[in-house]
């Protein structure tokens, strides 16, 4: 008996370390030369790793910061993905403090989730597949992208994929890709917010098709309840047959790119130096060093390579030489005879000083004063909605999930194959000047109860007062459910720019994240529009059959009923538009066809949007492409750096504006595009 015990606990104990064997796809130890590194393992990189390979005469290493993404359910089960948020799995960054928004967040702080494992942030999405409105890369022609204009680019996002789904319009969807997208498991809430939709005259449509605007089922990166990543894609399908010429490093830190000065003088990118176990490994670029780190990773690289704002890298490389000869400019300013006592008392710390000083200067390879700047995301306030009528099973909650584990282990199907993230209402603005949408909202269909606010606090990283406030109001209404689900409110076309710098000169210091939320008021109006399009969701009949209504209550913004909820009074009369009458009129007038009632106004929307309004995970353009005369470019269209040779960047820091749409999708057509050019370039 205890023998088989023993065994049992051996087994156990080695199973662990026999799995991360099994499903690795990494080497220890890489080759002292390749044709292409590629910097960063994610949505881009996997892409034009897999692609540049498909010749085998061409040999590529791969170095990403992160570990392996298998074995790891928190990855594979799409149910599981915000426990991956502040998990060794992600970056950890922070923005810096926001001066117009964020203010029920920790110190007006939001945190920034970005994959920091093979796949990248492919790995922590929320999988929506959604590409962008025509007119999004239209205009990234129009900016000096050559040939990145819509039917540019079609062909390559219809490269990359494989829908699965027979309901998807052909002429916009591939089939023979790498990567499966789906409309997979969705709760009747998805159904509800496509009917409320209709009602008010959103087509069901497909949003990657010819008209994103609608109320539509979400496409998502999973297929038989498991997601799906650049990693499982584009790497482990074809690992096994092309180990010889595809090398893959993990928890391999690239902390520099190497230059070298050819004959017409011109720095050329060589390789790179990168640590991995607090070990310096010099690796060697036949033909070319492709970066793929991502909007905050990129810009960090090449300015820690010497390429970057000039003013900055002076800044951040001098700051001691500068001090160092302040000091010796204070020591020779008294009497020669007393310097020189001075400086030889002091001789062996000068000489320490200016070694470090070597150290840590940053070499200015090319001045590019874009690197860093043209920072864009995404913006979403998250919106509680309570629904006392809504059926139970409906919204995900732990009975749901208890439930329905058997039916995910045993067919896939199932809430635990889904991450809640069902349906959307994609709509314009007032502002918009485009067909393509600057409003999304976006359903979450699982419960927000007292439990899980606690659970992900930190993850979410709000302020204790505000969740005292949700704490309190489940008290007064007796109930631990906070709300039903929640709709999250989102601008899609931000007006405010933001930035990135570096810290430091030290690779292991996170840079200085800079986004300026809603610092451009016109990203406020457009947010507020927005609520207003979840007002009128309130009244269709689908949402009034649940009871459906915005919770906001807890944000502090002042009494909902009262002030500074205004009463309206709504004609019908369009020349004279819409009547403002105090609380008597609105009462004891009485027109027929004409309405009065009472609605939040503007300032208290303009609250809500400032208070819980944060990151929407989608950050783009820190080193974005644009013509040669274009002082704020970084890459040229073929995505080679300027002023270097050798040199790409190719990863959503190339957009020179922000897409429509979540923004994985456009990082696997950038993945698919770069990759033919470089073959075009190099004759592969």
């Amino acid at each position: 008996m205890l023998k088989h015990v023993a065994i049992i606990c051996v087994c156990a104990y080695l199973l662990p370390y026999f799995l991360r064997w099994y499903y690795s796809i990494t080497i220890d130890q890489p080759d002292e030369e390749y044709d292409f590194i590629i910097v960063g393992a994610g949505t881009a990189g996997n892409v034009i790793a897999n692609r540049l390979t498909e010749s085998p005469k061409t040999k590529v290493l791969v170095l990403e910061a992160g570990d392996n993404d298998a074995p790891n359910l928190f990855i594979s089960v799409p149910l599981f993905a915000p426990f991956l948020q502040r998990s060794k799995q992600d970056w950890q960054y922070r923005t810096e403090p926001q001066k117009h928004g964020c203010r029920l967040l920790k110190d007006n702080v939001s945190l920034w989730p970005q994959g920091k494992v093979i796949g990248g942030s492919s790995c922590l999405n929320y999988f929506l597949y959604i590409r962008g409105g025509k007119d999004d890369f239209d205009s990234w022609e129009k900016s000096g992208a050559t040939g990145w204009s819509y039917k540019d680019v079609l062909p390559y996002f219809k490269k990359s994929e494989q829908a699965m789904d027979k309901n998807m319009t052909k002429d916009f969807h591939g089939t023979d890709g790498y990567l499966k997208t789906s409309y997979p498991y969705s709760s009747e809430l998805g159904d509800i917010i496509v009917q409320a939709g209709k009602e008010l005259g959103y087509k069901h449509n497909d949003y990657n098709g010819d008209d994103m605007i609608g109320s539509q089922l979400a496409q998502q990166t999973i297929y038989n309840g498991q997601r799906v990543t650049s990693a499982s894609s584009f790497l482990r399908s074809v690992i096994k047959e092309r180990r010889e010429r595809l090398h893959i490093v993990g928890r391999a830190h690239v902390r520099q790119i190497v230059f070298e000065e050819g004959e017409d003088r011109r720095k050329r990118a060589s390789g790179v130096i990168y640590v991995r176990d607090d070990v310096e490994v010099k690796v060697r670029a036949r033909k070319e060093v492709i970066v793929s780190g991502g909007a905050v990773g990129s810009p960090q690289l090449l300015m820690l390579s010497g390429i970057g704002p000039k003013q900055h890298l002076n800044d951040m490389g001098v700051g001691f030489v500068r001090k160092l000869l302040e000091l010796l400019s204070s020591l020779l300013s008294g009497s020669y005879k007393y310097s020189m006592l001075v400086c030889g008392k002091t001789f062996g710390l000068c000489l320490i000083l200016f070694v470090i000083c070597f150290a840590l200067h940053i070499p200015i390879v090319a001045d590019l004063k874009g690197v860093g700047q043209n920072l864009r995301d995404h913006v979403y306030a998250p919106v509680p909605i309570h629904s006392p009528n809504l059926t139970e099973g409906i919204a995900i909650n732990d009975n749901v999930l208890f439930t329905s584990a058997f039916q995910y282990l045993l067919r896939g199907t199932g809430p635990l194959g889904y991450v809640g993230v069902d349906a959307q209402v994609l709509g314009r603005s007032s502002h918009a000047k485009t067909r393509s949408p600057d409003i999304q909202l976006i359903l979450l269909s699982a419960e927000w109860t007292m439990a899980n606010i606690e659970a992900n606090q930190n993850n979410l990283n709000y302020k204790q007062e505000y969740v005292d406030r949700l704490r309190k109001r489940g008290e007064e209404h007796d109930t631990k459910t906070i709300s039903n689900f929640l709709i999250s409110n989102g601008l899609l076309k931000p007006a405010s720019v933001g930035y990135i710098k570096l810290r430091s000169s030290n690779y292991l210091d996170h840079p200085v994240i800079q986004p300026n939320y809603l610092s451009n008021q016109k990203d406020v109006e457009i947010m507020i529009e927005g609520f207003r399009l979840l007002e009128k969701l309130e009244k269709t009949k689908p949402f009034k059959e649940i009871g459906a209504k915005m919770e906001l209550s807890a944000l502090n913004c002042g009494d909902e009923t009262q002030s500074p909820r205004q009463p309206w009074f709504l004609g019908i009369n369009r020349n004279r538009g819409v009547n403002e009458l105090n609380i008597h009129q609105c009462m004891y007038i009485k027109v027929e066809k004409e309405t009065c009632l009472f609605h939040r106004s503007d300032t208290f929307y303009e609250c809500a949007v400032r208070s819980i309004g944060g990151t929407g995970y989608h950050p783009v353009g820190t080193a974005k492409m644009g013509v040669s005369g274009d002082v704020m470019a970084v890459v040229d269209p073929r995505l080679r750096v300027y002023k270097v040779d050798g040199l790409r960047v190719a990863d959503a820091s190339v957009m020179p504006s922000i897409p429509s749409a979540n923004t994985q999708a456009a990082c696997y057509m950038i993945g698919e595009k770069a990759a033919d050019m470089i073959k075009e370039d190099w004759g592969i």
